[in-house]
């Protein structure tokens, strides 16, 4: 997801000039483009690695798949009692109150960070696997083949 945030000059931050949008931007020094990522790691079930350190999934898919599963991180308990979330929760998926603040929950520990757009340099080719929260993704990797 892309993150436009402004006030930034309100705020008493200087946007650095290679981080303005468009970069030849000099009259709106107060906003800047980000992405926001969620971070993967290895699969507990994915033992070898290919020689780019990817996580080989197990077989049937061992060939030409990796096996990843999302960051888990320890946030304190009180994390969803906190009033700006009680705010955003129209956000999450669910048909009422209860079922987005139970679909939120399970996001607990996801671990999300904020980079540049050109920091980003690999592209997944991924599918779930199991349910969005705490399941598995599955990376298609294509073979490079000599003809």
């Amino acid at each position: 997801m892309f993150v436009r945030v402004s006030g930034l000059s309100e705020a008493g931050v200087t946007v650095p000039e290679k981080q303005r949008v468009p970069a030849n931007n000099t009259c709106d020094e107060n906003r800047v483009t980000l992405v926001l990522v969620r971070w993967l790691s290895p699969h507990a079930a994915a033992l070898l690695r290919d020689d780019q350190l990817r996580p080989v999934c197990p077989p049937s898919f061992d060939i030409n798949h990796a096996l990843w599963a999302f960051v888990r991180t320890r946030r304190p308990q009180p994390y969803f009692s906190d009033n700006l979330f009680a705010r955003q929760l129209t956000l999450f998926a669910g048909h009422d109150r209860n079922t987005r603040r139970q679909y939120a929950y399970t996001l607990k520990h996801a671990r999300y960070d904020l980079v540049q757009l050109e920091s980003i340099d690999i592209y997944m080719n991924c599918t779930f696997l199991g349910n969005q929260t705490d399941g598995s993704i599955l990376e298609s990797i294509t073979l490079p083949f000599e003809t």
